[in-house]
């Protein structure tokens, strides 16, 4: 199921990066209860940004399968980049400290890994430059369930990924759901 968070696309609403989350949790109750599947029968996928998002879903609705592509650690990226924004602004390192206060402990991809209950896959750019495959790495390190790592040669950021390597990138993460999860062509929708 792809979805539009409010405020984006088609959706009603007004963009916020706060209502992200809650957006992708209602989706996940939304699927469930209207294909009438258990948690650990649906999977989850997210790229770069929406990773977070991703393991924070599959932590706490406790899902089947969880796949993540070019992983980072936020809180690292923020004060990297926040050196170059805020200059001597006391506004933007104040901003910038509610930012990693407020909406970052409950997305945090390396307190997260370690609440999963389902396998992961990790996906990374060998030659991503936007977000370096170590992050990646350090967050699959912090994982306690069975995990798979595919750093991808000679490609950089996503989608670069996938249009670079369409086939064998759909055949892995088809064949890791497949794998975990019940064979998606089983309809169980309530009319």
């Amino acid at each position: 199921m792809l979805f539009d968070y409010q405020g984006f696309g088609e959706s009603e609403g007004v963009p916020s990066v706060g209502a992200l989350l809650s957006d992708c949790l209602a989706a996940f109750d939304f699927l469930q209860v209207h294909t009438q599947r258990e948690r650990k029968d649906i999977g989850v996928f997210g790229v770069s940004l929406k990773l977070f998002l991703a393991l924070t879903v599959a932590a706490e609705r406790q899902v089947g399968a969880v796949v993540v592509e070019d992983a980072f650690i936020p809180e690292e990226t923020l004060d990297r980049f926040s050196v170059r924004v805020t200059g001597d602004s006391a506004i933007a390192r104040i901003t910038l400290q509610a930012i990693k206060s407020f909406l970052l402990g409950r997305v945090d991809p390396l307190q997260n890994v370690t609440r999963l209950s389902c396998p992961v896959f990790f996906l990374h750019g060998e030659r991503d430059r936007l977000l370096r495959p170590s992050g990646t790495l350090r967050v699959a390190a912090n994982a306690t369930v069975p995990k798979r790592i595919w750093l991808i040669p000679d490609t950089r950021h996503a989608p670069e990924s996938l249009e670079t390597n369409d086939r064998e990138y759909a055949g892995q993460v088809t064949m890791f759901f497949a794998r975990l999860l019940p064979e998606p062509w089983t309809n169980r929708m309530s009319n």
